[in-house]
């Protein structure tokens, strides 16, 4: 939880030795009934200062062997201001998070008040 994602692949780790710069994880979680536990299929969008929209999607495995992990991580390069989210579960319930701190992970719950 160093905010840099390392790589590991055919039994080997390449490791990212890249500092200095700014991080955001976010763990969805889904209500089992609306919306499945691990939240497959939401939609996280995080838009910054220069108007760059950045957007994860939570996917659990593309491609034959692989896993994807379900915490999304977002790289936010210099920008250490804080964040609004925009999260979209499957099913098309939004809902929004204002001024999220950076450099933290951070878990969200689906609830169907929303």
């Amino acid at each position: 939880r160093d905010g840099d994602l390392d790589l590991a692949t055919a039994g080997k780790l390449f490791q990212n030795q890249l500092t200095g710069t700014h991080w955001l994880q976010i763990r969805v979680r889904g209500d089992g009934q609306a919306v499945n536990r691990a939240a497959i299929g939401t939609q996280v969008r995080i838009r910054l200062d220069d108007q760059t929209t950045l957007v994860r999607q939570v996917e659990s495995g593309t491609g034959e062997g692989n896993q994807n992990d379900l915490t999304l991580h977002f790289g936010l390069g210099q920008h250490d201001q804080p964040v609004d989210l925009e999260i979209l579960w499957p099913g098309g319930t939004k809902q929004t998070e204002q001024s999220v701190d950076v450099d933290q992970q951070v878990t969200l719950e689906f609830s169907a008040q929303e």
